[in-house]
């Protein structure tokens, strides 16, 4: 089979490109329909392959966004790396927001919004324009429940910066910054699930998981634990806890799945519970299938406590 003739190396094939570029690149529309090409959007071009949701967002991002449209929604949050449900994160749209009275684009893959000016806050991220972080907050508010809207909201104010996936590597707003977004989103769908995960969101949350664990603790009644406890560990050093009962001495670790992959990594983990040990902590260890089936774990916070003195 012939192959394509080259494309001008100014066209990103990888990112995607107008059709109305490439015309203007003198590539002709019989070239545009070879097989090295298919179309994202309507009028966008990318290099074939299987297309992720993602590449949906890229292409347009790169190819289509106009003047005083930005990213929204799933694709906005997927655009910065915050976390999502699976459902959301596959979500074959990509969704452009526009504020009135400008009309948003429309398409097969096109979910568009059409904002009042005083909701329609924007950021610009590795050259693309989106809702703000706190507005797209604000936006999925209405589709996420509400321990996905604490999770949300804990990746924008956490400053760790291996937090994952997301980008940049900075806390992104404050508690009063997400509060102030919270009530210019007063009565529009998702506003008291919003108002409600702002009172549970915390600062300083090292994974989408280490919040699942502190709600789930919370929600089966225990006292609120501590979170990112620093202390300095006789024979250890400096270490830091993911949630702790700091009085009582009782550290809650989440160890993730990279924590069994890795085997230096798992070494410097068992060090460090064994130096908390010998000072006097009971350390909780708690993998993802203790969030998911938690009976095993709230027994053991529950000894754990009592053992210490900590429930009556």
């Amino acid at each position: 089979m012939r192959r394509p003739r080259p494309l001008p190396e100014n066209l990103t094939t990888s990112e995607g490109f107008s059709t109305a570029q490439a015309v203007d690149n003198g590539v002709s529309r019989k070239r545009m329909r070879a097989s090295d090409l298919v179309a994202s959007h309507h009028g966008i071009r990318v290099s074939a392959r299987d297309l992720s949701p993602y590449d949906l967002d890229e292409s347009f991002a790169r190819a289509g966004l106009g003047e005083g449209q930005a990213l929204a929604d799933v694709s906005g949050a997927r655009w910065w790396g915050l976390p999502l449900p699976r459902a959301l994160e596959d979500e074959m749209v990509t969704h452009v927001a526009v504020a009135q009275p400008a009309h948003p684009p429309t398409g097969k893959r096109i979910r568009g919004y059409r904002l009042d000016t005083r909701r329609f806050e924007t950021s610009e991220h590795r050259g693309v324009l989106t809702l703000s972080p706190a507005t797209l907050l604000a936006q999925l508010a209405g589709r996420l429940d509400l321990t996905r809207t604490v999770m949300f909201a804990d990746a924008l104010r956490t400053s760790f910066e291996h937090y994952p996936r997301r980008s940049p590597r900075v806390a992104m707003h404050s508690l009063e910054e997400l509060r102030t977004v919270a009530k210019r989103w007063k009565g529009r769908p998702g506003a008291a699930n919003l108002r409600a995960a702002l009172e549970l969101s915390r600062e300083g949350s090292e994974s989408p998981k280490e919040t699942v664990l502190r709600l789930l603790i919370l929600g089966a009644g225990f006292p609120e634990p501590t979170m990112q406890h620093r202390l300095s560990v006789p024979g250890y050093g400096k270490a830091r806890i993911d949630l702790a009962y700091v009085r009582h001495k009782i550290a809650i670790e989440y160890e993730g799945e990279g924590h069994f992959l890795d085997a230096a990594a798992a070494r410097r983990d068992l060090e460090r519970t064994e130096a908390l040990q010998r000072a006097g902590w009971r350390v909780i260890r708690v993998t993802d299938t203790d969030l998911r089936w938690s009976r095993n774990l709230f027994e053991s916070i529950r000894l754990a406590l009592a053992e210490r003195g900590a429930l009556q």
